[in-house]
């Protein structure tokens, strides 16, 4: 028990240190530190779209290499979805049916 605070003490007390630092931080340092990151964006973007390219490419070839995983796929794809969204199963379900929901 003893050990436990004391890393979590360790552990405030460095939460501490690097928001002393972060404030210490010269107005150089922070431009610096903005122009660095305005640099990078750009760059993350650009690889996210050719990153969302290649795993579509990937997707595809894999559904025609593997055809009989395509259902499973479905399956998870439909159940990530259901996860994430605020509907319940029952209203899904209607809504995957053409049945009229009140709550849509």
């Amino acid at each position: 028990m003893e050990e436990a605070l004391k890393k979590a003490s360790d552990i405030l007390r460095f939460t501490d240190m690097e928001t002393q630092n972060a404030s210490e931080l010269s107005q150089k340092e922070k431009d610096s530190l903005d122009k660095q990151l305005a640099r990078l964006e750009p760059k993350i973007i650009e690889t996210k779209h050719k990153y969302d390219e290649l795993m579509s490419k990937y997707n595809e070839l894999f559904e025609k290499r593997h055809p009989e995983k395509r259902e499973e796929r479905l399956k998870e794809d439909l159940y990530k979805a259901y996860q994430n969204s605020n509907r319940s199963l029952k209203q899904i379900l209607s809504f995957m049916a053409g049945e009229e929901y009140d709550e849509w």
